[in-house]
């Protein structure tokens, strides 16, 4: 509240992630934060502030980078300071609402459709189902990530969501990073039955979430999620 209050301060940024996020929700003026308008950058834990956010109209979101993690990164070669470069370039792109396409994802269901882009972290997402600040996911594209799950634990998850009404409504699903998943030969078959309870379109492959490189994703932004047997394209859409 400091923060929105204090007029020299244009931009929200996200020191890291962890845990603790969901502790703001019921204190948050939830009025004043929309009123302000300012951009809040960061991912992971941060999936329970923009998704409440995205609940109470919100659209300056973005899941993007934050200080203790890629934006503190020293490469240490030159591949390194082009990944980082391209970071940078993402999140800038993101920002001031530039489009971005993101092509070669791998089809689970194929299709057409378009709506607002919701970036999440499947685990922290599937916590706030049942609670007063879990959005509407009706018409959204969805894109899930997650980092340190094992593949039943996804499936759980995504049953959850699935159990709550979320994946029937959707517009499209996205599945992105699954860094660090134990048991990940198993990971594919999950992704694949969940894709055959879709309505619309469902891709994997998108090289966003916890591993490094990620792009940065505009949280509420209009894309279209494109997906046949030979490509899977999700775009913004101007």
């Amino acid at each position: 509240h400091e923060l929105l209050a204090d007029p020299k301060v244009d931009l929200l940024l996200a020191a890291r992630g962890g845990y603790g996020c969901a502790r703001l929700l019921d204190g948050l003026d939830w009025d004043l934060f929309v009123a302000r308008d300012l951009p809040l950058v960061g991912y992971s834990d941060l999936t329970a502030l923009h998704a409440a956010a995205f609940g109470h109209g919100y659209r300056r979101g973005v899941f993007g980078p934050m200080v203790a993690g890629d934006l503190g990164r020293i490469p240490a070669d030159g591949e390194g300071v082009t990944a980082l470069t391209g970071v940078y370039d993402s999140l800038r792109m993101a920002l001031c609402g530039q489009p971005q396409t993101f092509s070669g994802l791998t089809c689970l269901r194929p299709g057409q459709d378009t709506g607002p882009l919701v970036p999440a972290n499947l685990s922290v997402l599937a916590s706030l189902a049942g609670t007063r600040h879990f959005p509407d996911f009706a018409g959204t594209i969805l894109v899930l990530e997650d980092i340190g799950e094992a593949a039943y634990r996804v499936d759980r998850y995504l049953h959850q969501l699935d159990q709550a009404g979320v994946l029937g409504k959707l517009a499209g699903l996205v599945f992105a990073q699954f860094s660090e998943t134990e048991d990940a030969e198993w990971l594919p078959g999950v992704l694949a039955d969940f894709a055959t309870r879709m309505p619309g379109p469902v891709a994997s492959g998108l090289e966003f979430g916890h591993a490094f490189p990620s792009f940065s994703l505009p949280v509420g932004a209009r894309f279209s999620l494109s997906v046949d047997e030979s490509l899977g394209r999700l775009q913004f859409l101007p």
